[in-house]
């Protein structure tokens, strides 16, 4: 029996093995998604008997958003045969407050770290990911200040003022 599960960004049923979302074309989160402490616990543990000390601790910061000094800690700790405190660990969700934090970049005027924030969760490309922002964006009243446009009003206003004095002063 196929197994079923739905798309966290617009809800509709996929299949199991379904990596994008026919609906609305985002990559589906799977390998966090649901994940517990111990499940993350048990994945480090297994890096590390590997020997890949490095990608257990990329590993934990994917999982948690944890800085890097605080993930290489936990994952010492790990090795050192420490167990990970459930109430200690925050495990991230891909869409946690996304939109959010989407729209007070915006607001805030960062267009570039807004992009940045959409393609890692939705793990699409820049210009899709642009027009997502812009939309998001026009949706709740923010219009991005276009810099390019009132530099070329500048220089335009400012050659026209030089022309003006060139032709009413006397020589």
């Amino acid at each position: 029996m196929d197994e079923h599960r739905t798309c966290p960004f617009c809800k509709r049923e996929l299949h199991a093995k379904d990596s994008v979302c026919p609906y609305c074309f985002a990559t589906v989160p799977e390998r966090h998604a649901g994940a517990s402490v111990a499940d993350l616990e048990a994945r480090v543990r297994q890096l590390l008997a590997s020997g890949e000390k490095i990608a257990a601790v990329k590993e934990y910061r994917e999982a948690t958003g944890a800085e890097l000094i605080e993930a290489k800690q936990a994952v010492e700790g790990i090795e050192a045969g420490m167990h990970l405190d459930p109430r200690a660990t925050r495990m991230k969700t891909p869409l946690e407050n996304w939109k959010s934090e989407v729209v007070e970049l915006m607001r805030a005027g960062n267009k570039i770290q807004a992009i940045r924030v959409y393609r890692e969760v939705h793990g699409c490309g820049l210009k899709d990911a642009k027009e997502a922002v812009e939309e998001i964006a026009a949706q709740h009243g923010i219009t991005p200040f276009q810099q390019g446009c009132v530099v070329v009003i500048g220089i335009i206003a400012a050659a026209v003022l030089f022309g003006v004095l060139t032709l009413t002063l006397p020589m």
